[in-house]
């Protein structure tokens, strides 16, 4: 006799209900998060569209991450808050060689979307 059908489910349940949970604060803490994030407070075009910024935040469900030791990618979708309003800037990198950087960017603000600069 194996182990009930019930409590196999429970255990896959409560596996991938941990899973998502954990991966965002491995995501929130990585090379890449920190980079896309200083991208959107140090980027001129983004402080002219939002007016000083403010806040830069990662949504629940706002990122994917591929990596190993030297190579890999991420996006991040990260809604920025600034003095004269708010976007959100989608920001995809690269690693190469162990080094994080910027493939490509775009914010959306103001109705309109704008091809940043990486």
């Amino acid at each position: 006799m194996g182990i009930p059908r019930r409590k196999i489910v429970f255990a896959v349940l409560v596996f991938l209900a941990l899973s998502y949970p954990v991966g965002y604060i491995i995501a929130r803490n990585t090379q890449a998060f920190t980079l896309a994030s200083e991208y959107c407070r140090t980027n001129p075009i983004i402080a002219e569209q939002l007016g000083d910024i403010q806040d830069v935040q990662l949504p629940f469900s706002g990122y994917g991450l591929h990596w190993g030791t030297v190579y890999g990618t991420a996006n991040f979708r990260l809604e920025i808050k600034g003095r004269n309003g708010n976007g959100t800037a989608v920001i995809w990198l690269d690693k190469i060689g162990g080094l994080w950087s910027i493939n490509s960017a775009k914010l959306s603000a103001n109705g309109r979307v704008i091809v940043l600069k990486p």
